[in-house]
């Protein structure tokens, strides 16, 4: 029953809602001006690190012990050794599995510490020893991305699509507001009416 009313109301939207919107290539264009982080890449790297991870109660006698390491493994890291090797043999990162790396990400995924110095490194550089919440990090930029900004014919489907959706998203709160008046309206006729003086004649 319940996929039954999803197919119909499905159908509904498609046939007697969608097809009744009209939307012109200036709402679309003028659409896509207006919000153009909805249809942008935004800068991204790909990056490892090496962790030396420290406990959240971890007392200053651990953290040092934990520095210490750190700038003893950023020197193997400065006098040559490989970097995925000494990730997988030391990291306390899960990602030590794959040799440190993170894979791809953008801005604001990071905790900032982490992503300050990753994106301030030029591809193939290792940065200096980061402090986060997490521990110490050295970080190798593998590979960035600069922020793309695809023109709006190549984007065009995805534009219509979102703009449908704002539409359709209006309907609906119309259809709401609409209904919660009727509402209201008929609970009013159905109240009893005063009767004057309140005898009976």
């Amino acid at each position: 029953e319940q996929l039954k009313r999803a197919i119909q109301i499905n159908a509904f939207v498609e046939n007697d809602v969608l097809s009744k919107i009209e939307i012109t290539d200036a709402q679309l264009k003028a659409f896509y001006d207006e919000h153009p982080e909805s249809f942008s890449k935004p800068e991204s790297m790909r990056a490892s690190h090496i962790l030396i991870g420290i406990d959240a109660g971890a007392g200053a006698e651990e953290k040092e012990q934990a520095k210490r390491k750190a700038d003893e493994i950023l020197a193997q890291v400065k006098s040559g050794a490989d970097f995925a090797e000494l990730a997988e043999s030391v990291s306390t990162c899960p990602s030590a599995e794959q040799g440190g790396d993170l894979g791809e990400f953008e801005r604001g995924q990071m905790v900032a510490p982490f992503e300050d110095a990753a994106f301030g490194l030029d591809a193939g550089a290792v940065s200096e020893v980061v402090e986060t919440q997490f521990g110490y990090h050295i970080i190798k930029l593998e590979d960035s991305r600069e922020a793309q900004f695809p023109a709006f014919d190549d984007v065009k489907p995805q534009v219509v699509k979102r703009l449908e959706q704002q539409k359709l998203a209006a309907y609906q709160q119309e259809l709401k507001s609409k209904a919660k008046t009727d509402y209201k309206f008929a609970a009013a006729a159905q109240q009893p009416h005063a009767q004057g003086d309140g005898h009976q004649h």
